[in-house]
């Protein structure tokens, strides 16, 4: 079997027929894709939708458990997982046409690791526009890290679990699995599937169609989760540049990764700055200052002249009369 198709659920009845309607259509033969839709204790009718449609094809199986959020129910459609590449849809989220052809176009050689291009959509999914686009040539490449540097100075591309597809036994050898228990888990996955690939292709054809600014999505709701998962990530980044036997382009490429997510921390830390977390939060945002010198983007810049000027606090608090005004 060729690909497993791994879609977390839950309480997403009103998107989840659409989704895999679009999988179902694809033009690819059944036997060589498997279906596996992992209910993550939806409270909704989710899961009596996706026993339904395991009922109805074969290639589909239907997984249900105790809610553990995205990073619990995708680790469980790995371990499920026969195919011998690793496809991650979310499940309010649809394929675009003639996916899987063009993905198997990708496959000489057996790669780690394939960069997809992405469209997304709001509402409507006749109107796409392009989300994540690459020009890149296919062809199989073993300078990984190179190519992951370049993406990372990439301003058109995102790399999320869905712009991925990964070689199932690559991925299980070396324990790629998702964080538990945080948001923006793709951040620091991605990370590690890139510096631990030794060999990459690029899809320049789209594969997924993300949906954009849903109601009810986690992602939509701001919440101090939000700050703290970030404040994990960097800390595991930490970790990560420092271990034994790194190579010096792969400590650059990841402090590079922690800069992007440094920025990101210190715009979303600004909304609780001046509450009961303030002392934490302007403790670890003066830890990681040093990272800005690694980001050149226009924020980056502002961010580093508001440091020396007002101080962490008073930076952040700079930050946060700019997002309300």
């Amino acid at each position: 079997m060729t690909f497993s198709i791994i879609i977390p659920v839950y309480n997403v009845e009103a998107y989840l027929d659409e989704c895999l309607n679009s999988v179902l259509r694809q033009n690819y033969g059944k036997t060589e894709y498997e279906i596996i839709l992992v209910d993550d204790g939806s409270a909704d009718v989710s899961g009596k939708l996706c026993d339904e449609y395991a009922a109805k094809h074969e290639n589909i199986v239907s997984v249900h458990q105790e809610n553990q959020g995205l990073s619990g129910a995708r680790n469980t459609g790995i371990r499920c997982a026969k195919g011998n590449y690793l496809v991650f849809l979310d499940s309010d989220d649809i394929f675009y046409k003639d996916s899987l052809v063009h993905l198997q176009e990708c496959l000489d050689g057996e790669p780690d690791v394939i960069v997809c291009n992405s469209m997304k959509f709001e509402g409507n999914a006749d109107n796409l526009e392009k989300y994540n686009y690459l020009s890149n040539d296919s062809g199989l490449m073993f300078d990984v890290l190179n190519e992951y540097q370049g993406l990372l100075n990439h301003k058109d591309f995102t790399m999320t679990a869905w712009s991925l597809v990964v070689r199932r036994e690559f991925l299980v050898y070396n324990n790629l699995f998702f964080e538990p228990g945080i948001l923006h888990e793709d951040d620091l996955w991605s990370h590690m599937i890139m510096t631990r690939a030794g060999s990459m292709s690029y899809n320049r054809n789209f594969l997924c169609c993300y949906r954009v600014n849903r109601e009810a999505s986690i992602m939509q709701v701001l919440s101090y989760r939000h700050t703290e998962s970030y404040l994990i990530i960097l800390d595991k980044l930490d970790l990560q540049k420092e271990r034994a036997g790194i190579s010096r382009l792969e400590r650059a490429v990841t402090f590079r990764k922690m800069a992007l997510i440094y920025i990101t921390l210190c715009y979303n830390a600004a909304d609780y700055i001046d509450t009961e977390k303030k002392d934490s939060l302007c403790a670890v945002i003066k830890r990681y200052s040093y990272l800005l010198k690694y980001e050149e983007f226009k924020f980056s810049v502002v961010f580093r002249l508001f440091q020396k000027i007002f101080g962490v606090y008073g930076s952040e608090m700079m930050i946060r009369k700019f997002k309300n005004r």
